[in-house]
């Protein structure tokens, strides 16, 4: 026998998937970015100040901070 399948519920799971993948590049692109200090370089020292990069976790686009 075949098996049966529940169409609603895998075209909300489909759906869901979806938006959670979108929600991060849509996020983005709106300039709403998920900053985290770079662990790479967590300061550097130029012109006697101190420069934090900073990177966002969906698109890997840089900023840096002076303080």
């Amino acid at each position: 026998m075949a098996d049966i399948i529940d169409f609603k519920s895998a075209a909300k799971n489909i759906q869901r998937k979806r938006a959670e993948d979108s929600k991060k590049s849509i996020l983005c692109l709106e300039g709403h970015h998920k900053w985290q200090a770079s662990k790479k370089k967590p300061f550097e020292n130029k012109q006697g100040r101190l420069v934090t990069v900073y990177i966002c976790k969906n698109c890997q686009r840089e900023k840096t901070v002076l303080s």
